[in-house]
């Protein structure tokens, strides 16, 4: 606990485990939200940063010096296994103040929030981005790429949604036997990569002979150490010859296609 002139001049009190105690008063702070360049609002802002959350700020990957957000920008942050190093879901999205007692005062209104906002996040390191969402090209066909840069323009009622990784993700290994037969269960797997492998979200698309995909055996299938198990049977008026398995990790972005020989039943 600070005292004397120290206590007078210092925004915080005291630093717990998991609380700051400040000495400020914070009576105008739903006002302050709403408007976010007041010259009280940015000092109490950059005061908490500074003195209660200068270790967190340090330490994340987001380079908040060099990055800037909409007002009212809430983050969420979410691990997708165990790994050391796993990949993460980091979602940015608008918080307005909706109840009474948030806007109870003369010419209050969240017009700051009602517009979309442009926003920068710069990394301290090169990530791999396996999704954004949401997206306006075919999730199916994206694939990861290296970035060390997220930007966009951020909707007043619509999430935005990164899906990073911070190495590579591995490239898929599926299993899947050369050849089967009709009236036959044709099994497609991957296994975990290690104990603490991470979770995924896998995309499963079967094409005939004919390039046309059969959805009745496909299948989107959430894992949560990587496995995959899925298997289909294809039926006896079925075209025989040569066809295609794509699979996708649609978290990661990373895909792999196979083929098997369906031959007629014997």
């Amino acid at each position: 606990m600070r005292k004397g002139a120290e206590y007078r001049s210092s925004p915080v009190l005291a630093l717990g485990k998991n609380a700051c105690y400040l000495n400020l008063d914070l009576t105008d702070y739903l006002r302050w939200r709403l408007e976010p360049d007041a010259q009280r609002a940015a000092a109490t802002r950059r005061a908490l940063l500074d003195a209660g959350l200068k270790k967190c700020r340090d330490e994340c990957l987001v380079d908040w010096a060099k990055s800037s957000l909409p007002p009212g920008t809430q983050i969420a942050r979410l691990a997708l296994g165990k790994a050391p190093r796993p990949g993460f879901i980091l979602a940015l999205r608008r918080n307005p103040q909706a109840r009474l007692n948030e806007l109870g005062g003369d010419g209050d209104s969240n017009a700051v929030f009602e517009k979309p906002e442009a926003f920068k996040l710069v990394l301290r390191e090169k990530c791999w981005l396996g999704q954004s969402l949401p997206s306006t090209f075919n999730i199916q066909q994206s694939k990861p790429e290296s970035v060390s840069t997220l930007e966009g323009t951020l909707d007043p009622v619509t999430p935005k949604i990164f899906i990073l990784y911070q190495d590579e993700p591995a490239q898929l290994s599926v299993k899947l036997p050369a050849a089967a037969n009709k009236l036959a269960a044709i099994s497609v797997a991957i296994d975990a990569a290690a104990e603490n492998s991470e979770s995924a979200l896998y995309k499963i698309r079967v094409l005939g002979p004919d390039e046309r995909e059969r959805e009745h055996y496909g299948a989107l299938v959430f894992s949560r150490d990587g496995a995959l198990a899925h298997s289909f049977i294809p039926a006896l008026n079925d075209p025989s010859g040569t066809w295609t398995v794509h699979v996708q990790n649609l978290t990661s972005g990373a895909s792999a296609a196979r083929e098997i020989t369906i031959n007629d039943d014997e």
